[in-house]
């Protein structure tokens, strides 16, 4: 299924690394605001804490192949990229007290899994950002 949103100009291919907060990510089939933790504390707090997101928001961890969800408050999906954006593993709902890794990875995108149970992103999928 092709996405479609008439406010969006173009789809391009880029790196993690260039990534920067308030990026929009073409995720599977739909489109997130995404927020960069790209330092050791953001990197290191990501998501702890929080009561909840918006079901359109991710969090891009940087440098980063393993993740936890102790302290965390809800369920959330994890999307683990090797540099270039490319899927290398998808987990969906990812329990509080839970622990997630894909050694192969670079990153990882963090989001909600409430409301986004139909995002489908799979292995090898290619993350773009919109402009």
């Amino acid at each position: 299924m092709k996405f479609y949103n008439p406010d969006i100009k173009e789809e391009k291919f880029i790196k993690v690394s260039q990534i920067k907060n308030g990026d929009k990510l073409l995720i599977g089939n739909k489109v997130f605001t995404v927020k960069v933790a790209d330092s050791f504390f953001s990197r290191l707090l990501g998501l702890m804490g929080k009561k909840e997101m918006k079901d359109n928001q991710a969090l891009l961890i940087t440098k980063c192949n393993s993740i936890h969800t102790f302290f965390m408050r809800f369920n959330m999906d994890a999307v683990f990229l090797d540099k270039n954006m490319v899927v290398k593993k998808s987990v969906k709902s990812i329990k509080p007290c839970s622990v997630a890794a894909e050694w192969s990875s670079s990153a990882v995108l963090e989001f909600m899994s409430k409301g986004n149970e139909k995002t489908q992103v799979e292995e090898n999928d290619k993350i773009k950002i919109l402009v």
